[in-house]
């Protein structure tokens, strides 16, 4: 169920409308002779402003349900308990196949700093060789095709990555890190998010923005985003173009529909005879330059998002970071990257998100492709460099394109998570989760912290460098977080913004 108002917009935080919400989250509603009371939410779903009901009836209840994903009893903070038990509700790829063998497990320790304070391994573990390409086999990969080399996971209250490791004990599928178990479960199958993969990459406003301050030249910008639009107008009567736009954008089109017109297109099928592979494009090409136009989606070459994991074996130095990608037309071509990169993660607001690393050639790491892979030495661990980030699942943009390479490097921002609300008790009560969906609707700050960092970045003459969007940097750490910690970001009148600047298209308040 989504709350939104009749336009299927954002709901206003009025009183009444706060009031409305908080007595259907608490009360539940009747539908078509049925009864529905509040079951879960996850972090995503508070941000879309919606949640999970179910239909109690005499043989399951909701709280039924709750109790039955797992133990949540050690977690007192509210807004992590949500988000725990929102965990569950993650669409995922369930290996039923492989549940005997799932059972072969075991756990491991976290890689961190001297002192403890950072870790390197944070919500990443290791699969096996064999029984990734037995995981692979569940979710429909053909065997003729290349195994991931690593997977995003759900394993009863455990949830990241594990990355393939060749040298895994005889009889062992899994090994697990403590920073990868969020609550006790009993549930013994493997569930898969999803698997690395070489996706397409792309830049944004706040990607933008963060090169420019780091010395990148608009013109820079400007020749990138003229070659988009002229391979999109020639994506309508060439077909290598066609295919290139449809690996880049498709994800834009309804699922499964890019992969079906790049089968009809390597089939041989006529691109300027079949009105319905022309009526896709056009719309995809219009899709995209909106896009363009409103968000400044620009598409580069070189460069892609990819699933961070940790150098299991050891090789790499505080600065480095190894890379390999598979082609998109080829799997069997695999490059490995070498050379300075920029490392980032959405979304990136401080000037120190972005690091230039260096890429380096690693023989013992070939095995690992389509995954950034991070060094665990150093201060402090790459990732929690890059917004505060981890290895738990999160998506890195890395590009090595030369023209992209800024000249200079900010130290980055201290990330650390303030003191999360506790709770000693009746955290799990419905009329608490209720509560807790009102209190984020009303003091949830994101959007409003985002559009300031960009428009005064935009006006002030230091720009992202400024004392206000460093300001807005920090409180944008904040409001992402605020799902799991309970604080909210409170902006001050001083950061609140007035006028818009027109390629934002708002109206000025």
């Amino acid at each position: 169920v989504r709350f939104c108002d009749e336009s299927l917009g954002r709901l206003d935080r009025s009183a009444a409308v706060l009031k409305r919400v908080r007595a259907v989250l608490t009360d539940g509603f009747d539908l078509c002779g049925r009864h529905y009371e509040l079951l879960a939410f996850s972090a995503s779903q508070l941000r879309d402003r919606s949640a999970w009901f179910f239909a109690s009836h005499q043989q399951i209840t909701a709280a039924d349900i709750r109790t039955w994903l797992g133990d949540f009893r050690s977690i007192t903070n509210p807004a992590k308990y949500y988000a725990r038990l929102g965990q569950s509700f993650s669409g995922t790829h369930t290996t039923n196949k492989l549940a005997r063998l799932i059972n072969r497990f075991e756990r491991i320790p976290d890689v961190t700093t001297p002192d403890g304070k950072y870790v390197f391994s944070d919500g990443v573990g290791r699969i096996s060789v064999e029984f990734a390409r037995k995981a692979a086999g569940a979710m429909d990969i053909g065997a003729d095709e290349p195994v991931p080399s690593a997977f995003q996971i759900r394993f009863g209250g455990h949830k990241g990555v594990v990355s393939v490791y060749p040298r895994m004990p005889a009889g062992v599928c899994l090994q697990l890190r403590g920073s990868m178990d969020k609550f006790d479960c009993k549930h013994d199958q493997l569930e898969v998010i999803r698997c690395a993969e070489n996706n397409p990459g792309s830049l944004n406003r706040q990607l933008i923005l963060l090169l420019s301050t780091l010395g990148v030249p608009d013109i820079v910008f400007q020749r990138l985003q003229d070659k988009i639009i002229e391979r999109l107008r020639e994506a309508c009567h060439d077909r290598e173009q066609a295919l290139q736009m449809l690996r880049t954008h498709g994800s834009r089109l309804p699922p499964g529909l890019a992969h079906c017109l790049m089968d009809m297109l390597k089939d041989g099928i006529s691109l300027s005879t079949e009105p319905f592979i022309q009526q896709c494009l056009t719309s995809l090409s219009r899709l995209t330059l909106r896009h363009l136009r409103d968000r400044a989606h620009i598409a580069v070459e070189k460069s892609g998002f990819f699933l961070g994991i940790m150098d299991e074996e050891e090789v790499l130095e505080y600065g480095e970071v190894y890379l390999a990608v598979r082609s998109h037309s080829d799997k069997s071509d695999v490059r490995v990257i070498t050379g300075k990169v920029v490392v980032g993660k959405n979304p990136c607001y401080h000037p120190g998100d972005l690091r230039v690393l260096e890429c380096v050639n690693c023989p013992s790491l070939r095995h690992i492709v389509d995954c950034v892979v991070f060094p665990q030495r150093g201060p402090r661990p790459h990732p929690d460099e890059c917004s505060g980030s981890d290895l738990d699942g999160d998506l890195y943009f890395v590009t090595w394109d030369e023209h992209l390479i800024p000249p200079r490097m900010f130290e980055a921002m201290d990330y650390s998570p303030p003191p999360a609300v506790c709770h000693a008790s009746g955290t799990n009560s419905v009329e608490n989760m209720a509560e807790n969906f009102v209190q984020f609707i009303k003091n949830d700050n994101l959007g409003l912290i985002s559009h300031a960092h960009l428009a005064l970045a935009d006006s002030l003459e230091d720009g992202a460098l400024s004392q206000e969007c460093l300001e807005l940097a920090h409180l944008n750490s904040l409001a992402v977080d605020y799902p799991k910690t309970g604080v909210p970001a409170v902006m001050g009148p001083h950061l609140r913004v007035h006028h818009y600047p027109d390629f934002m298209q708002k109206p000025s308040m």
